[in-house]
């Protein structure tokens, strides 16, 4: 998927030039590789991901591995991959993704919502390249955590089927590259505050109630709610096992209807977020029987 630079190829151009960016470039790729080993020594299940987040296996985060031999596999296949952390169960913990940009400010949704109950304390969170943050909490094998979108305004929950991208990944923020970053990388998941454990249940709340599709499609989506609702609605057409090009159609005129419209490319691709890093067990087998239903009639037509 990633080319390596062609160093003959260009040598007899810029040959010292096109040297130092092959030795920076291996540096970096290197790097990646020994920090994804890293985590997973930890029993972080990690998977690769490219530079729009997505990522690069087949079934997303599912394929998710601490396997050292499979790790090295995937950055040798694709040197330039970032790394991505499968959270919920597998890897021990849920994270609480706070999204600063856009507009949106999750930290101080946060604060508005809880008040004084909300507080960064010390434990394991990463800063992103836009200001947001990622906290992590310790799994609980008796709540379990899903990945609830939209529980605040520019708070989401990534727990199991979920990942988040980890240091030293890096994002493109107006044009500057710039790394996600631990505040104590040595630090662990600490338990949940009453604050967290209250913004799962309202996740969970949220999550029950079903996305009505004619009123999306026929008055479309309020600024503020556009992002998660286009998600959701993603979600229940692959669980309702539509096909995926029906499913883009469908979410790219629902984002046209919006109010202002939404970025068909952007909606489009939570589409394929939800089709495949979030695929569920029921969607897979509604669309496998829809596709063996329309052979026989082939056949038999």
């Amino acid at each position: 998927m990633y080319k390596k630079i062609n160093i003959l190829r260009h040598r007899s151009r810029t040959p010292k030039r096109e040297l130092r960016e092959w030795a920076i470039m291996n540096r970096y790729q290197k790097a990646m590789l020994v920090q994804a080993l890293v985590y997973a020594s930890r029993g972080w299940h990690v998977v690769p991901c490219g530079y729009r987040k997505q990522p690069l296996t087949p079934h997303g985060c599912k394929d998710g591995t601490t396997s050292q031999e499979q790790i090295e596999a995937w950055w040798n296949e694709n040197p330039k991959s970032q790394i991505g952390i499968c959270t919920g169960r597998v890897s021990g913990f849920w994270v609480v993704d706070i999204d600063r940009k856009g507009g949106r400010d999750g930290l101080e949704s946060l604060k508005a919502h809880f008040g004084d109950r909300f507080t960064l304390e010390e434990g394991l969170f990463q800063k992103t390249p836009t200001g947001g943050r990622h906290l992590c909490f310790a799994y609980d094998e008796n709540n379990p955590v899903g990945c609830p979108t939209g529980v605040l305004d520019g708070v989401d929950i990534r727990g199991d089927g979920g990942y988040v991208l980890a240091a030293p990944s890096t994002l493109n923020v107006d044009g500057e590259w710039k790394e996600y970053a631990w505040k104590d990388p040595e630090a662990e998941p600490t338990s949940a505050p009453e604050w967290a454990a209250e913004l799962i249940k309202m996740g969970n709340t949220r999550r029950s109630q079903r996305p009505d599709l004619q009123k999306a499609l026929s008055d479309g989506l309020a600024e503020g709610v556009r992002d998660e609702s286009l998600f959701r609605i993603a979600c229940l057409l692959e669980r309702e096992g539509v096909d995926l090009d029906t499913a883009k159609a469908f979410v790219a005129t629902v984002a046209e209807s919006c109010i202002p419209p939404f970025d068909q490319e952007t909606a489009v691709d939570k589409v394929e977020k939800a089709y495949t890093t979030y695929a569920t067990e029921k969607g897979i087998q509604a669309r496998i029987a829809m596709l063996e239903k329309r052979r026989e009639e082939m056949t038999h037509g």
